[in-house]
């Protein structure tokens, strides 16, 4: 049975394609009668050619049935239509974990707070015994309002009953487990590697085992040990639970997934809910070109290094046009030379008619020699607390700042503009407080 737009299937009208996978399709629909937008999986190819895959079907939906969480996208009901399964599902109404991984807006604190969720959901699976399989960035939902929704339990498992053919390997290869590469007996912490998996590629934007062809990938899964998120500049304490939830022995990594969530606790931040977003008006944001922005980022980063992206992503918030952004950016360049060298690569990028309107800044004025001898835990103390908002770039941007600042007052006043939102500044300047003074 093919699905078209306008279809009545049951009491539901299809509205739109949301996207397919290998056990179905899934649609946007209308309930006819209350007019609820839901979204249906209907299980491709019908139930007469592909037994097995219907009877995975079928398991899929028995184990949403008996999970009632709000982290995990709730099954409505199920039915058959024809020779085939439909499952009537919560609609989440957002973007998946990998939209924004693609789209390069996922603050790590946020994404952090986003992984918590999903471990809230997987603790109650896992109290049932019941093992996801396919835990990926593409799986988890994130509803406009922030609340993730873990996804697809079309793999999952509960006990020992197994639906694969002997030697079949199921889930994402980049995110599989060791044990789930070998073939060998799963348990919740499988789910947990998963779950390291995806947080590694949060914070240094690249998947622990990357390569050429599935061997290399599933290689690395199984006998090799990946570089840690500290040698990326991320927080030692953080790049310690990272690897931790990478152990390849199970027993060695996270004991459960309350575990889990209670080890990143320190590094997330709130999710907005529904209501502070209403009451909150957000200024208008102008658009600029992304060729062009990321053509000035590269050219700022041939002085500034990696921390350019962070200052770029600040002055943004500040310019009005393309020339004004370039001449913001340029005050943060240090030295005459390197200042026109990167006015002249920006007059480049930008149109002819703006290109020309460029004039050299005022350099801020940089102090290199600190009067205050700073205290290394003092340091460290504050790019813990530095990394929650802005990632692994805290690092260096602390030690930039801690150059030319005299004392923590200083210091936090420099770094608090590089924190995006009004609520995340004062969570921040908070933290001023468990610091010796």
């Amino acid at each position: 049975m093919g699905i078209e737009i306008g279809q009545i299937i049951g009491d539901y009208e299809v509205l739109s394609a949301l996207g397919k996978g290998g056990m179905g399709s899934v649609y946007k629909v209308r309930n006819t009668i209350s007019h609820r937008l839901d979204a249906i999986k209907v299980l491709l190819p019908d139930l007469n050619s592909s037994p097995e895959l219907a009877e995975r079907f079928l398991q899929e939906i028995r184990v949403l049935a008996s999970l009632r969480h709000p982290n995990i996208a709730a099954l409505h009901t199920a039915l058959r239509a024809g020779n085939q399964l439909v499952m009537v599902m919560e609609l989440v109404d957002g973007a998946t974990l990998e939209d924004r991984f693609r789209a390069g807006d996922l603050p790590l604190a946020e994404g952090i707070a986003v992984l918590r969720q999903v471990l809230d959901a997987l603790e109650a699976a896992h109290a049932r015994d019941i093992v996801h399989r396919d835990i990926k960035p593409s799986n988890i939902g994130i509803t406009n309002e922030g609340v993730a929704k873990l996804l697809d339990f079309g793999v999952a498992r509960r006990g020992d009953n197994r639906l694969t053919q002997t030697g079949m390997v199921l889930g994402s290869l980049y995110y599989m487990s060791p044990e789930q590469v070998s073939g060998q007996p799963l348990d919740g912490r499988s789910d947990l590697y998963s779950i390291g998996v995806i947080l590694y590629r949060m914070i240094t934007g690249r998947r622990p085992f990357e390569g050429e062809n599935e061997y290399v990938v599933m290689t690395g899964h199984v006998n090799e040990t990946p570089p840690s998120p500290g040698e990326f500049g991320c927080d030692e304490e953080l790049s310690g639970v990272v690897m931790k939830a990478l152990a390849k022995r199970p027993e060695a990594r996270f004991r459960s997934a309350s575990e889990f969530r209670q080890a990143l606790a320190p590094f997330s931040t709130a999710v907005v809910t529904a209501t502070t977003a209403a009451q909150t008006v957000a200024p208008p944001v102008i658009q600029f070109d992304a060729a062009a922005l990321a053509q000035i980022e590269k050219a700022l980063a041939q002085s500034l290094g990696p921390i350019a992206s962070q200052v770029v992503k600040r002055e943004l918030r500040k310019a009005a046009s393309l020339p004004q952004l370039c001449e913001l950016l340029a005050v943060e360049v240090p030295g005459d030379g390197d200042r026109r060298t990167f006015l002249k690569a920006c007059a480049a990028i930008l149109p002819p008619e703006q290109g020309t309107e460029l004039v050299t800044p005022t350099p801020k004025p940089l102090t290199h020699t600190a009067a205050k001898a700073w205290d290394a835990a003092t340091l460290e103390a504050v790019r813990k607390h530095f990394a929650v908002y802005v990632g692994p770039l805290a690092k260096v941007m602390v030690t930039r700042a801690a150059a030319q600042c005299k004392t923590v007052d200083e210091l936090y006043a420099r770094l608090l503009p590089e924190v995006a939102s009004a609520s995340d500044r004062e969570a921040f300047l908070k933290t001023k407080e468990t610091l010796s003074q």
